[in-house]
């Protein structure tokens, strides 16, 4: 469980691109499916920066907590939560192109995007940095963001991913 900080679950590709699959914050599970699956969690995880992480004794916890009545709806519902975050990353990066997932990001997240490092978004967006600029480019001869990357027009933006 993450308690401070923040984790990235990420898997590698065949070009050594890192290709995020969550960010944690916290108070997360991390890997519990692996857990109740029995298998090698199946991702690779890395601090963002600094974190503080509980290590659970799973067999401690199956043994006194996993089946517990009040915990299980709980459990349940973090497992829901990340099936649906995964499907997310599998469907944008599937049927979403770079520009269209610039947008929406932009577009959902633009507190998120203001304040990070650009490399930073490119690694969210599973992008390289030249081409996270390219279409940053694209979008301010568009006149939907200003030379300091700010967004002056959400309803243009909004039409790069609609």
């Amino acid at each position: 469980m993450l308690l401070d900080g923040s984790v990235k679950v990420y898997k590698v590709d065949n070009n050594a691109n890192e290709i995020v699959l969550k960010r944690f914050v916290p108070f997360s599970f991390i890997a519990e499916l692996a857990n109740y699956t029995n298998i090698n969690f199946p991702a690779s995880a890395k601090s963002i920066d600094s974190s503080t992480v509980l290590v659970i004794d799973y067999k401690e916890y199956k043994k006194y907590f996993l089946y517990h009545p009040s915990i299980v709806p709980n459990v349940i519902k973090a497992l829901t939560t990340k099936i649906l975050s995964l499907e997310k990353v599998i469907s944008e990066n599937m049927t979403m192109n770079a520009t269209q997932r610039v947008a929406k990001f932009i577009y959902e997240k633009e507190s998120i995007f203001q304040n990070k490092k650009k490399h930073e978004v490119a690694t969210i967006l599973n992008i390289t940095p030249v081409t996270l600029s390219r279409i940053l480019k694209k979008f301010k001869e568009k006149k939907i963001m200003d030379k300091n990357n700010s967004l002056i027009d959400k309803n243009l933006l909004k039409k790069e991913f609609s």
